[in-house]
Parts: structure tokens; sequence; C-alpha cells
């Protein structure tokens, strides 16, 4: 069984990207909304999801649609 980490910055303040990128340096795949530096760092369906700023229904979507991944899916994708 897979354990599921999220970090999670939502809003319209950029901040920098440093638990993103640190979620990431232990194998982690991020779900963060796309502002300040995180799109430069998150590939929207490579690496981590993407999703716009301050909209609720498209986090929950995106939650939902790393939630249904099975086990094999996310350790190829991350």
């Amino acid at each position: 069984m897979l354990m599921y980490a999220l970090s999670l910055q939502y809003g319209l303040e950029p901040l920098l990207p440093y638990a993103a990128a640190e979620m990431m340096s232990y194998g982690r795949s991020v779900i963060a909304s796309n502002i300040g530096g995180l799109n430069e760092i998150v590939m929207d369906g490579i690496n981590g999801f993407l999703f716009p700023p301050s909209d609720v229904k498209s986090l929950t979507e995106t939650i939902e649609k790393v939630a249904s991944l099975n086990d094999k899916s996310i350790k190829e994708w991350a």
C-alpha cells in the first residue's frame, strides 16, 4: 500500500515552491495551485498536478483523480 503525501498551497499569494521541491526530492508527487514558481517545477500530469488558484472545484477534482489512481500507476507516475 502506498502512502499519499499531500502538500497544499491554496490561494493567490505566490510563495516560493520549497515545500513542493522538498516533496519531490522524496519521490512524492505534488498537487499545487498554478501560482508563483510552482508551475516551473510541477509539470501537470508528469510529476504532479496543477489546478487554477482559488478554484475549489478543480482542486476537488484533482484530489479525486489522484485518489482513483492504482498503486502501479502512482509508482510509474511518481
